[in-house]
Protein backbone atom coordinates (compact mmCIF):
# COMPACT_ATOMS: atom_id res chain seq x y z
CA UNK A 1 0.00 0.00 0.00
CA UNK A 2 3.19 2.02 0.21
CA UNK A 3 3.44 2.17 -3.51
CA UNK A 4 -0.20 3.36 -3.65
CA UNK A 5 0.21 6.09 -1.17
CA UNK A 6 3.34 7.36 -3.18
CA UNK A 7 1.34 7.38 -6.31
CA UNK A 8 -1.39 9.39 -4.59
CA UNK A 9 0.75 12.07 -2.97
CA UNK A 10 2.21 12.34 -6.47
CA UNK A 11 -1.13 13.07 -7.80
CA UNK A 12 -0.67 9.97 -10.05
CA UNK A 13 -4.01 8.67 -9.81
CA UNK A 14 -4.19 6.17 -12.22
CA UNK A 15 -1.29 4.46 -11.02
CA UNK A 16 -2.79 5.22 -7.56
CA UNK A 17 -5.92 2.90 -8.01
CA UNK A 18 -4.23 -0.16 -10.20
CA UNK A 19 -1.34 0.16 -7.31
CA UNK A 20 -4.74 -0.30 -4.31
CA UNK A 21 -6.01 -2.90 -6.43
CA UNK A 22 -3.11 -5.04 -6.92
CA UNK A 23 -2.37 -4.11 -3.49
CA UNK A 24 -5.67 -5.19 -1.63
CA UNK A 25 -5.76 -8.34 -4.09
CA UNK A 26 -2.32 -9.85 -2.74
CA UNK A 27 -3.17 -9.30 0.52
CA UNK A 28 -6.21 -11.40 0.38
CA UNK A 29 -4.40 -13.69 -1.54
CA UNK A 30 -1.61 -14.58 0.99
CA UNK A 31 -3.25 -14.13 3.87
CA UNK A 32 -6.81 -16.09 2.61
CA UNK A 33 -4.67 -18.39 0.55
CA UNK A 34 -7.09 -18.35 -2.37
CA UNK A 35 -5.73 -19.44 -5.87
CA UNK A 36 -5.41 -16.01 -8.22
CA UNK A 37 -7.77 -17.85 -10.72
CA UNK A 38 -10.44 -18.70 -8.23
CA UNK A 39 -10.42 -15.22 -6.39
CA UNK A 40 -13.93 -13.12 -7.22
CA UNK A 41 -15.59 -11.39 -5.01
CA UNK A 42 -17.65 -14.14 -3.91
CA UNK A 43 -14.56 -16.00 -2.71
CA UNK A 44 -13.54 -13.36 -1.07
CA UNK A 45 -16.35 -12.62 0.89
CA UNK A 46 -16.65 -16.29 1.89
CA UNK A 47 -12.93 -16.94 3.02
CA UNK A 48 -13.10 -13.68 5.33
CA UNK A 49 -16.16 -15.27 6.60
CA UNK A 50 -15.08 -18.21 7.64
CA UNK A 51 -12.40 -16.59 8.89
CA UNK A 52 -14.39 -15.36 11.79
CA UNK A 53 -14.74 -11.59 9.81
CA UNK A 54 -17.46 -9.19 10.45
CA UNK A 55 -19.98 -8.58 7.52
CA UNK A 56 -19.76 -5.15 8.13
CA UNK A 57 -15.56 -5.15 6.98
CA UNK A 58 -16.37 -7.82 4.48
CA UNK A 59 -18.74 -5.51 2.89
CA UNK A 60 -16.15 -2.59 3.42
CA UNK A 61 -13.46 -4.46 1.50
CA UNK A 62 -15.30 -5.37 -1.46
CA UNK A 63 -16.90 -1.99 -1.73
CA UNK A 64 -13.33 -0.51 -1.69
CA UNK A 65 -12.22 -3.16 -4.23
CA UNK A 66 -15.31 -1.94 -6.25
CA UNK A 67 -14.29 1.79 -6.01
CA UNK A 68 -11.12 1.07 -7.67
CA UNK A 69 -12.41 -1.26 -10.18
CA UNK A 70 -15.01 1.92 -11.18
CA UNK A 71 -11.92 4.15 -11.17
CA UNK A 72 -9.49 1.58 -13.45
CA UNK A 73 -12.54 0.69 -16.06
CA UNK A 74 -14.98 3.53 -15.64
CA UNK A 75 -13.27 7.02 -14.44
CA UNK A 76 -16.15 9.33 -15.16
CA UNK A 77 -17.59 9.43 -11.95
CA UNK A 78 -15.02 11.56 -9.24
CA UNK A 79 -14.09 9.67 -6.30
CA UNK A 80 -12.19 11.28 -3.29
CA UNK A 81 -9.19 9.52 -3.57
CA UNK A 82 -7.81 9.84 0.27
CA UNK A 83 -10.72 8.64 1.31
CA UNK A 84 -10.34 5.24 -0.63
CA UNK A 85 -7.07 5.19 0.39
CA UNK A 86 -7.70 5.34 4.03
CA UNK A 87 -10.84 3.05 3.87
CA UNK A 88 -8.23 0.73 1.96
CA UNK A 89 -6.33 0.68 5.15
CA UNK A 90 -9.04 0.62 7.81
CA UNK A 91 -10.70 -2.93 6.08
CA UNK A 92 -6.95 -4.18 6.70
CA UNK A 93 -6.25 -3.22 10.00
CA UNK A 94 -9.76 -4.49 10.90
CA UNK A 95 -9.27 -7.75 9.03
CA UNK A 96 -5.87 -8.12 10.69
CA UNK A 97 -7.82 -7.70 14.24
CA UNK A 98 -9.80 -10.91 13.61
CA UNK A 99 -7.41 -13.29 11.65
Amino acid sequence: MEVAKTHLDNNNIAEFYNETLLGLNKYVNEKLQIQTAKMTKESISESLSNKGVEDRTTQSFIQVLEKCEMAIYAPLSPQNNLEIYEQSIDVIEEIEKTI
